[in-house]
C-alpha cells in the first residue's frame, strides 16, 4: 500500500507538472508570471490528479486486464 500511494505521489507531480507547463506556454503567459502561475496551477491540479490516479487507475488496470486477456 505504502508502494501505492508513493507511486501516485510521483505520478501525479509528474503528470501536474507537465500538464501545468504545457498550458502555460500555450495561454503564453509572461516570464515575470511563470512561477506563480505555475505554483497556483499546481495547488489545484497535483491533488486532483492524486486522487485520480488512487480511485480511478486501479479501475482502468483491471478493466485493461480484462480487455487483453
Amino acid at each position: 500500500m505504502v508502494a501505492k500511494v508513493i507511486f501516485a505521489f510521483l505520478m501525479s507531480f509528474a503528470t501536474a507538472s507537465l500538464v501545468t507547463i504545457a498550458h502555460i506556454f500555450y495561454k503564453d503567459i509572461s516570464y515575470e508570471l511563470i512561477f506563480d502561475t505555475y505554483i497556483y496551477a499546481m495547488k489545484i491540479s497535483w491533488p486532483v490528479v492524486f486522487i485520480c490516479i488512487i480511485l480511478i487507475a486501479p479501475i482502468l488496470q483491471r478493466f485493461a486486464h480484462k480487455l487483453t486477456s
